[in-house]
């Protein structure tokens, strides 16, 4: 419970800490993530759940830019910044994950011990991603849906936003290694 909302980046921080504490006690398989502004939809969970009993994936990560995955109303400016995440996630982590902000993972309970969350804000994202690197997690992008609406654009992610995650991703993989 955080008293303030200081965003997912807090609620993640906390979740993986309690779970990383307590994991060997607790009775659940797989854990989700999933982003409180109405943009992902609930219905892409039957998707998460055929790929995580396959159980051959550390992460189910949902992806907006796969094969059969929507979205609705995306900016273009978004657009652009998170193909540039892309790329420098490429560049400095070696790993082809097309949608690199997603909040919408699903992760397998002896996973998230392994992941260390020190950032705030959304380059929280940035630690996720080098752990995916350092322990060779094996992972899989899903097609999901989202939408965009005035609601979510105005809360946390204007292009602004998104362009400070991008410097951040930069910061973090040059001098956070």
């Amino acid at each position: 419970h955080h008293s303030i909302n200081r965003g997912p980046w807090a609620a993640n921080k906390t979740l993986f800490a309690f779970i990383s504490q307590y994991w060997h006690t607790l009775d659940a398989e797989w854990y989700v993530t999933y982003d409180a502004d109405w943009q992902m939809s609930i219905d892409d969970m039957n998707t998460f759940i055929e790929y995580a009993d396959k159980s051959k994936y550390d992460i189910v990560i949902g992806s907006r830019f796969v094969k059969w995955a929507s979205t609705e109303n995306m900016p273009r400016m978004r657009k652009i910044i998170l193909r540039w995440a892309r790329i420098i996630t490429y560049i400095f982590n070696g790993l082809r994950i097309t949608d690199v902000p997603t909040g919408y993972r699903m992760y397998h309970i002896t996973t998230i011990p392994k992941i260390k969350i020190t950032s705030d804000w959304f380059s929280y994202q940035n630690d996720i991603i080098e752990s995916i690197r350092h322990y060779h997690l094996r992972f899989i992008e899903i097609p999901v849906h989202i939408k965009y609406t005035d609601y979510s654009l105005q809360k946390w992610q204007s292009n602004m936003s998104a362009l400070k995650i991008l410097i951040r991703l930069i910061y973090s993989s040059l001098f956070h290694r």
